[in-house]
Formats: C-alpha cells, sequence, structure tokens
C-alpha cells in the first residue's frame, strides 16, 4: 500500500517544477491539516518548514485552513439548522 502513495506523492508529484518544494510544502500542510490527522499534520509541518517556509507562514496558512475550512464547515450547518428549526416552529404553531 506504501508503494502508490510514495510513487504520486514523494515521486510524480515533487519531482515537477511547476512549483516550489516550499509552495508544495505550504500546500500539502494546508490539505493535511484539513483532514486533522495528527501524525500526517506534524510530519506536513516539519516538511515545509525543512522546505523553506517560515514558521510565520506557517502559522498564516494555518490560520487561512481555519478561516476557510473550519468556519465555513460550522456556519453551513448552523444556517440549516436554524432554517429547520424555523421551519418546525411555524408548522407547529399553525396547527
Amino acid at each position: 500500500m506504501q508503494e502508490l502513495p510514495t510513487a504520486w506523492c514523494w515521486g510524480e508529484a515533487w519531482v515537477r517544477e511547476e512549483l516550489s518544494r516550499r509552495d508544495r510544502g505550504l500546500l500539502n500542510l494546508d490539505m493535511i491539516s484539513v483532514r486533522s490527522r495528527r501524525p500526517r499534520v506534524q510530519a506536513a509541518c516539519k516538511a515545509a518548514l525543512r522546505n523553506g517556509l517560515t514558521r510565520e507562514e506557517k502559522s498564516e496558512a494555518l490560520l487561512q485552513v481555519a478561516v476557510y475550512c473550519g468556519v465555513p464547515t460550522g456556519i453551513d450547518p448552523t444556517r440549516i439548522a436554524r432554517e429547520a428549526i424555523a421551519k418546525y416552529e411555524a408548522e407547529s404553531s399553525a396547527r
């Protein structure tokens, strides 16, 4: 099972020239952070720093994850629940 991700992630993707290793590390850190897999996040963070990302850039990257992945994920269900409750209450009072 490890051969495929190693070949694709560390072989095929990382050797492409269109993005720097630093930029790939930044993207990986953000994408893996969204999945919240603690060991992977730790590894991605270390790798990003090794590939040239600064601590400040790492902090900003994780702030973006919180803002764009955490908050919207929390807002949508809250709005949907509010609408469902309002609809339920309206139907209940009409009876």
